[in-house]
């Protein structure tokens, strides 16, 4: 037998320890490692306890053992959460090499039981064939009445995502393969991978979670989440995916389901199709959590839980009007900007639909339909070549007034997103730009498109000229005054410092005049950033 045993200072104070037999056949095996059946020793008494033991693979990158500690490190006692107990590191002397390696184990409570994605497709028995009453019974539930069957599920997750948002953590990953079906009756959330403090969201562990780096899995992934804007996720990011799979568990498939970059564009503009849906409390309910507009949502997981505490699941009808009063006056608006931009620009497209669909983040401005469509239609391997056409047409428009975006969406393509290697320097498209996004775009168009920084800085200070007042394009131009080989130029700290300060000077101003509330707390990270290094 190979036992190692596992005890850091915490442990020690406690008089506990772990323990697990590596000559055992292990649990499960994933991507990062292999799950051990464990064991908790009480040091004085002997008393044990059943856990799990993840032991890492040798060759895994520093960032992934960075996040194995720190989802080892979430340990919050929900009956609704998995309980993480702890990071260990152990070291072995190699007697041919003489070397030391270092392993790499997490600790957490063993779980008996069938993840939700097997119970939907009727797996009631874990890989040991070991049957779980309690998935067979709500199975049996989700066949006769899957709304009380959802009802159940989300009930139990939004105690344990409570928990976890009180602590101040999202989730970020929420989907039926994170939830477990226990054999001790619980529905429990698992998997912290990707899970992030909100203190550290824009300011800390840069390299572990860029933004414009796409993580989750789209069909449950809020536009916020998608565009990787990781400035504006926040507690109603895990929202909008409980409404997801609320909507899933009801119906007994996707709203949006399909392509990576079709579910993409979905979830940007796409309005969910509530017909499967017959009880008009659940429509509702979904229709808040998944609003687009992250303001729109539930503000907390304990308001969405009051609705579901007081949701009928035998109610039969009902009606979305509250739903759709919201939408009466933007509307209004809505049809007036189309108005404008036949008037304006003869050549517009003319089979829009009358809703604009605003996104947080790099693209929030892009209320024109036309520029909107043509960024999702950059996505789509089939379209992005017609849709780069269309926009190097409008950049070329004198008269056009979406000629700025058009051209700001040209320099973001351009944007080199693989140069960055320094420490400081990730700093530029990991937690303000959501340049990560256009790999995918870049990928669509390499015969068109390639990386090149003097290009895309050019293209942004063209969109500047255009438009002195287009602050997104004010915004990403101060980044580009950080380093000045990102812009092909011989970098001056002096003078570059100076350039930098004008332009943060120039966003604040031109979004405070257009009442917008996001790009004035842009500046101030970025502030605070430069404070920091």
């Amino acid at each position: 037998m190979a036992i190692i045993k596992l005890q850091g200072s915490n442990e020690k104070a406690k008089g506990i320890f772990y323990e697990f037999d590596t000559n055992s056949a292990p649990l499960g095996e994933g991507g990062m490692g292999k799950v051990y059946h464990g064991r908790c020793v009480n040091e004085q008494t002997g008393v044990t306890k059943d856990v799990a033991i993840k032991f890492m693979f040798e060759g895994l990158s520093p960032s992934v053992i960075e996040r194995a500690r720190r989802e080892a490190n979430i340990q919050i006692k929900s009956d609704n959460l998995v309980e993480m107990m702890g990071f260990f590191t152990t070291e072995e002397r190699m007697k041919a090499t003489g070397q030391t390696l270092c392993h790499y184990h997490v600790v957490s409570e063993l779980l008996i039981g069938v993840t939700l994605s097997d119970l939907l497709k009727g797996v009631v028995t874990t890989a040991n064939g070991e049957k779980i009453a309690y998935a067979e019974e709500l199975y049996t539930l989700y066949k006769t009445n899957p709304y009380e069957f959802a009802a159940i599920v989300i009930r139990q997750l939004l105690s344990g995502l409570m928990a976890l948002h009180d602590a101040g953590y999202i989730h970020r990953d929420i989907d039926p393969s994170n939830i477990m079906i226990t054999a001790n009756r619980k529905i429990k959330l698992i998997d912290f991978g990707i899970a992030k403090h909100l203190t550290t969201l824009a300011t800390q562990d840069k390299h572990l979670t860029s933004a414009g780096q796409f993580i989750g899995k789209a069909q449950y992934a809020a536009p916020e989440l998608v565009l990787g804007d990781v400035l504006h996720q926040d507690r109603t990011t895990d929202i909008y995916a409980v409404g997801i799979m609320f909507y899933q568990l009801i119906t007994g498939r996707l709203p949006f389901d399909g392509s990576t970059t079709s579910v993409i564009s979905a979830q940007l503009k796409q309005k969910i199709d509530f017909s499967p849906i017959k009880n008009g409390q659940a429509r509702r309910i979904i229709a808040r959590a998944t609003e687009k507009e992250q303001q729109k949502r539930y503000g907390s997981v304990a308001e969405f839980r009051v609705d579901i505490e007081k949701f009928d699941p035998n109610a039969k009808g009902g009606t979305m009007l509250p739903t759709l009063l919201k939408w009466v006056v933007p509307s209004v608006a809505v049809v007036i900007i189309a108005v404008a931009a036949i008037l304006l620009w003869p050549k517009a497209e003319t089979n829009e639909t009358d809703e604009v669909v605003v996104v947080h983040g790099t693209e929030k401005l892009m209320v024109n339909k036309t520029i909107e469509s043509l960024v999702c239609e950059l996505y789509d391997p089939e379209k992005a070549h017609a849709a780069w056409i269309k926009l190097q047409q409008i950049s070329e428009q004198k008269n056009n007034p979406n000629r700025a975006q058009a051209l700001f969406v040209q320099s973001r393509a351009y944007f080199d997103y693989t140069v960055k290697s320094d420490k400081n320097a990730r700093v530029y498209d990991s937690e303000v730009n959501a340049a990560g996004i256009y790999q995918q775009i870049q990928n669509n168009l390499k015969d068109v498109v390639k990386p090149n920084q003097k290009k895309a800085h050019e293209l942004l200070l063209h969109s500047i000229e255009v438009d002195p007042q287009f602050y997104p394009a004010l915004y990403e131009m101060s980044w580009d005054y950080v380093w000045g080989d990102l812009r092909g130029t011989q970098r001056d700290p002096e003078r570059d410092g100076i350039t930098l300060v004008e332009y943060l000077e120039r966003t604040l101003q031109a979004a405070q005049a257009a009442k917008d509330t996001i790009y004035p707390k842009r500046v101030e990270f970025t502030n605070s950033t430069f404070l920091e290094y």
